[in-house]
């Protein structure tokens, strides 16, 4: 599997969560996935709770991919979290992306983010990368 099926889910999900902290100042969890015919489509979960928890979303997001794994090539599931950036010793707001192929490629990206309480406007910290845990793929 190319890194690039990974980079074209990235830049589909990115501006998403953009739009969404624009819009909203937070997200739930959301996921796009890749089919072999490389269409990316967004991915939805189905939920019982008219106000599930984001932990509950990821989860039922991760598990309607998996049920659908054989037909898919690449996934990326997508939350607002917090996390620790490598040149700092402060946890911080951020866009948080569980990506993952097929061949067992999984990598996990984060975009730092601020947003300003006076002009609302966000203000975005450096991307960065570390390995995942396959998850949708694992065991296919």
């Amino acid at each position: 599997m190319a890194r690039s099926d990974l980079e074209a889910l990235l830049n589909v999900l990115i501006p998403m969560a953009d739009k969404m902290l624009a819009e909203q100042g937070e997200f739930y969890p959301f996921a796009a996935a890749m089919d072999a015919s490389d269409q990316i489509s967004p991915w939805a979960a189905q939920l019982e709770s008219e106000h599930p928890s984001a932990q509950d979303v990821f989860d039922k997001l991760v598990a309607g991919l998996r049920d659908r794994a054989e037909g898919l090539k690449a996934t990326g599931v997508c939350f607002d979290g917090r996390v620790t950036p490598p040149d700092s010793d402060e946890e911080t707001d951020a866009v948080c992306i569980c990506l993952e192929d097929r061949d067992g490629e999984a990598i996990d990206v984060f975009v730092p983010y601020r947003i300003d309480s006076d002009s609302g406007e966000i203000e975005y910290g450096e991307l960065f990368a570390v390995r995942g845990e396959p998850a949708v793929f694992a065991g296919t």
